[in-house]
């Protein structure tokens, strides 16, 4: 083999991790390993590693409303790399909405998450959950106030109710819900009122 090919098939490999979508238990291993741990390195990586998990399950929910396409065709819509129409979250939240996978206030908790994870990436000094300007976003977040107390006891986080903890309850919960039960197709009806979904509404 030459060493192009070495090089190519590397990079190859590379983009297929980044394609993956990893299992919940594989995700919720992650945030149990970094809560615990109270320093500004952990909450970067809760902040962008959530973002990325958010992204990968609405990929999931997205893909399973789109017409049956080829593996590669597929991924192509989602790849970075290749100026995929939906390679990025912002695009994917706005799919999300238009396709009816998550209403009004779930988009605002997708696009919390967005701005959150942008602030952690790409500021110059190591962020926390604690400032106030990343307090305020998660603070503003719909979904925990949204969650029961049996599905919070399951999440088996910690009780105390700080910023870090509200993020990392809307990331787990979104991506449960986004890969779960929103990850099959919707079946319904065109009528005269338009198409008419037969399961529930909106994620919201």
């Amino acid at each position: 083999m030459t060493k192009k090919a070495a090089k190519s098939g590397t990079k190859k490999r590379l983009r297929d991790f980044s394609q993956e979508i990893p299992p919940d238990t594989a995700v919720h291993a992650v945030f149990m390993a970094l809560e615990p741990q109270h320093n500004a390195y952990a909450d970067h990586a809760i902040a962008v590693v959530g973002a990325s998990y958010v992204e990968k399950a609405l990929q999931a929910a997205i893909t399973a409303r789109l017409v049956p396409l080829p593996d590669d065709e597929r991924d192509r819509l989602f790849d970075y790399n290749q100026n995929g129409p939906m390679a990025d979250l912002s695009a994917r939240i706005k799919m999300a909405r238009a396709l009816g996978i998550v209403g009004p206030k779930v988009k605002g908790d997708l696009e919390r998450i967005r701005e959150i994870r942008n602030s952690f990436a790409h500021a110059l000094r190591l962020l926390k959950f604690e400032h106030e300007e990343v307090a305020d976003f998660c603070n503003e977040l719909h979904t925990p106030t949204a969650i029961r107390a049996m599905d919070r006891m399951l999440l088996a986080l910690s009780e105390e109710d700080t910023p870090r903890r509200k993020y990392i309850e809307t990331v787990l919960i979104l991506v449960g819900w986004l890969k779960g039960s929103l990850a099959a197709p919707r079946r319904g009806a065109i009528t005269k009122h338009g198409f008419v979904h037969a399961t529930g509404g909106l994620l919201d």
